[in-house]
């Protein structure tokens, strides 16, 4: 528990009886019998310890029972790792040599997801514009907490140059690449991409991208 809350989870014990399965929050799958100690806050001394238990409830939520007391601790929902084809929107990496996967790991709300485009010789293949965007994986929304374009990532393009970009997300819950270009001042500006930006765009160019991002499945 958070420091603020003043509740430290002391040890475990098997000396402690199993609770009532709650059914308004989802059945109780696997409980940890635990003692739990009441404090002050940080490092103040401890002035109760009372039964506890740590059941895993539902859809692996991590919940702290203590007597009619539930608090959420963890949500562990929603898949914790896997593969997926972003899909595009104003941008094809068309066929032949082409790659398009992403891949992501999820955990207590928070999404890690590393891709990368190849753009192939044949078939219908388009380069970033200003309205290029791409998908998360199926089921996951991010949490848009500005109503604005912000940095939530970092991508590599491999033109005729090679130059670092970032990845907004937008309002609408999607990736967005963007080129970071130095102005007059040598101070870094957004820049959308185009077909002559970060550098000229053809067959066999590539971008890689990572991003972190607070939501759920």
């Amino acid at each position: 528990m958070a420091d603020d809350l003043g509740t430290y989870l002391a040890h475990q014990s098997g000396d402690i009886e199993r609770p009532r399965e709650y059914h308004d929050i989802g059945q109780v799958t696997q409980v940890s019998p635990l003692l739990v100690a009441i404090g002050a806050g940080s490092g103040q001394p401890v002035t109760n310890v009372v039964a506890g238990y740590l059941p895993v409830v539902g859809d692996m939520v991590l919940v702290l029972v203590i007597g009619a007391t539930r608090i959420v601790i963890a949500d562990l929902s929603g898949p914790d790792s896997g593969t997926y084809t972003p899909a595009l929107t104003d941008m094809s990496v068309g066929t032949t040599g082409s790659t398009n996967t992403a891949e992501y790991t999820y955990s207590n709300g928070i999404l890690v997801v590393d891709g990368y485009f190849i753009w192939g010789t044949a078939g219908s293949r388009t380069f970033p514009i200003t309205t290029t965007t791409w998908t998360f994986p199926p089921g996951f929304t991010a949490d848009t907490l500005i109503n604005s374009d912000h940095e939530v990532g970092t991508c590599t393009m491999r033109t005729t140059v090679v130059a670092r970009g970032f990845l907004w997300l937008t309002t609408a819950g999607l990736l967005r690449p963007i080129v970071g270009r130095a102005d007059a001042n040598n101070n870094v500006v957004p820049t959308s991409p185009t077909s002559t930006i970060p550098g000229t765009w053809a067959d066999g160019h590539r971008m890689t991208w990572h991003a972190v991002v607070r939501g759920s499945f």
